[in-house]
């Protein structure tokens, strides 16, 4: 029973409350303290209004018609007295039962949020730096994070300065092919990716893996910048807002070779010896050599706006 009534107190308040406003209206009782204004009358039209962005729209509208109220200013009867009064008491009542339902839901909801953390909170923590020194010894957290910065960063002007030979090295093979085709659809259609003023404002390493020979870096980053495409003859801005920046939320993964050591490798057509990062042109020849990673490469980025 008494867990009950803790669970349940707003309940059981409102319960007591009805019931005392309940007797005390059908006792007559009369509260002159509480009667209310005569011969009120109010105008309230408010237009509709409306807010919208590029994903959500909202819009409202109310009316409210003019109302005439008109009484004499001398009450004479008692009775009349009594039951304005009691019925402003019920309003009055309604009102306190209400905010104090309102307060409950809104401590109960409270709780339910700060009780732990999510799911999404949990993943998006730094893993212990000890599991990265598992795996690479002479890393650290924080050289991590400096590396991927530096990588996004790298590919995102790779990508605007279409500059294909560089986004080779920071990529692996299926992405890299996957961005060369759509920045030759860009080019083609004679436009320019901007993206600048990189400000970096949350960068979690969430985990390490190791699967044969390769070791995977994932990554949570949160970053504003001003991402908008321009014609490249005109400069005019076709696509986003040059004046307001973006922000992005991606999940990514690097990958590289467990033995980052550097070895020279043989152009599989000409013979000729080169040293790579990864998939790249034999200068000699111009056959493609892929080879594994020596260095991180991001594999795999997904925005996760949502």
């Amino acid at each position: 029973m008494k867990k009950f009534c803790k669970n349940n107190w707003e309940y059981l308040l409102i319960g007591i409350i009805g019931i005392i406003t309940i007797t005390l209206f059908s006792f007559g009782i009369n509260f002159n303290g509480l009667r209310a204004d005569s011969g009120w009358d109010t105008d309230y039209d408010s237009g509709g209004s409306s807010w919208s962005s590029s994903d959500s729209s909202w819009s409202s509208s109310d009316s409210w018609s003019s109302s005439d109220w008109s009484s004499s200013s001398n009450y004479h009867s008692s009775g009349s007295g009594s039951a304005s009064s009691a019925f402003l008491t019920i309003i009055v009542w309604i009102i306190i039962i209400i905010i104090i339902v309102a307060i409950a839901n809104g401590q109960k909801s409270n709780n339910n949020v700060h009780s732990s953390p999510t799911k999404n909170d949990k993943m998006r923590s730094d893993i212990d730096e000890s599991k990265i020194k598992e795996l690479l010894p002479d890393e650290s957290l924080g050289s991590l994070k400096h590396m991927v910065f530096e990588k996004f960063v790298d590919i995102q002007n790779a990508w605007m300065e279409f500059e294909y030979d560089k986004l080779r090295d920071l990529c692996t093979d299926e992405l890299y092919n996957s961005y060369t085709s759509q920045l030759d659809t860009l080019k083609l259609k004679n436009g320019k990716n901007i993206m600048t003023a990189f400000d970096q404002e949350e960068l979690r390493i969430t985990d390490i893996k190791k699967q044969g020979n390769l070791i995977t870096l994932y990554v949570y980053l949160r970053i504003t910048f001003y991402d908008y495409v321009i014609n490249n003859k005109s400069k005019e801005v076709i696509r986003g807002n040059k004046e307001h920046p973006v922000t992005n939320n991606y999940e990514m993964q690097f990958v590289r070779k467990a033995d980052n050591t550097k070895k020279k490798h043989k152009c599989p057509n000409c013979g000729a010896e080169i040293e790579t990062v990864t998939s790249t042109k034999c200068e000699y020849c111009g056959s493609d050599i892929v080879v594994d990673a020596t260095e991180f490469v991001l594999s795999k980025k997904t925005n996760i706006n949502k």
